[in-house]
């Protein structure tokens, strides 16, 4: 287990122990959506109930955060909220995240908050993050969740490039946003094959945009197969691609073409593939080796920088 996730565990596990014991303590969330009966325990055991419940703190380093709820139950002895229909927003000075859950729990004091049931998170780009549940972690400004997930953006109907996976650790100021496990992703385009991308993990920097997949990579597009230790991707703001590069280990196979190098560049729309570092590019019987050899997928040619080359007859000559 990689140091990024031992801590995001081990905070689960807290918040769920927590979670636990205000559960035995206090009543279920399906009293908080009925909280306007004036009868229920919930209130008997609150501190406070309140319709139209909103929070908001401003920090002097740009952060500022609101959640609304329309129902609220406090509880002064755990420092806590139970609200349900939920929105909010995360503020930072050059960015904008809004959220919305069905039901969640906010530690005024901690300045966190967990959303549980029917969670989504917006970027002011357009990206939408949906999850079962998500938590805000107000003083390290990031957000967390070990549950599967879903990126979809910047046009969540129509979106150009799709994340799913396992866990998540996202941060507000740097407009990352990391899938820890089981990542799946593929990228739309027009009048071309759809690009589809799996690893271990994955990372989406919505600012620079690029994508950056680690560990057992597998990228298909068409007759196009590649496997590498790492893919990046850095795409434009329509559905275009400006490069994309392989590294590590990279096997790549095209149509009647097998190749092996350290890293495999793809530019032009992947009309054309560098093959760079120990480069190998094999067809049938033939073998080219070279330090850089570029493949032309639509003329059908490569171009060979140092090469040597086994080029054999078809049989009978």
């Amino acid at each position: 287990m990689s140091p990024s996730k031992v801590p995001a565990v081990l905070y689960f596990v807290i918040i769920f122990l927590i979670i636990l014991e205000i559960s035995l303590l206090i009543p279920s969330k399906s009293d908080v959506s009925t909280v306007s009966g004036g009868g229920d325990s919930a209130y008997r055991e609150a501190d406070l109930h309140i319709q139209d419940f909103e929070l908001t703190e401003a920090r002097s380093d740009d952060l500022s955060w609101r959640v609304h709820a329309a129902r609220a139950l406090l509880f002064r002895k755990f420092d806590l909220g139970v609200l349900a229909d939920i929105n909010g927003e995360l503020v930072e000075s050059k960015h904008q995240v809004k959220l919305t859950g069905r039901e969640g729990y906010v530690f005024v004091n901690e300045k966190s908050l967990l959303l549980v049931d029917g969670v989504e998170a917006v970027t002011e780009e357009g990206y939408r993050l949906s999850t079962e549940y998500l938590w805000y972690d107000g003083k390290g400004q990031f957000i967390r969740t070990a549950s599967s997930v879903n990126v979809a953006g910047p046009d969540p109907e129509n979106p150009t490039i799709v994340f799913s996976g396992q866990g998540l650790l996202s941060s507000i100021k740097k407009q990352s946003h990391e899938i820890l496990s089981r990542v799946r992703a593929h990228q739309n385009f027009q009048d071309e094959p759809t690009l589809f991308i799996s690893s271990d993990s994955g990372r989406l920097n919505i600012e620079e945009k690029l994508a950056t997949f680690s560990k057992d990579v597998e990228i298909s597009k068409g007759d196009l197969k590649i496997t590498s230790d790492k893919f990046r991707v850095k795409f434009l703001g329509n559905r275009d691609i400006e490069w994309a590069s392989a590294t590590g280990d990279v096997n790549i196979t095209d149509g009647g073409w097998k190749g092996t190098c350290k890293e495999a560049i793809l530019l032009g729309k992947d009309k054309f593939i560098q093959l760079r570092g120990g480069a190998i590019l094999k067809k049938g019987e033939d073998i080219v080796r070279g330090e850089m050899i570029t493949l032309d997928r639509v003329k059908k040619r490569i171009i060979i920088d140092k090469v040597s080359a086994e080029l054999k007859p078809p049989k009978g000559i």
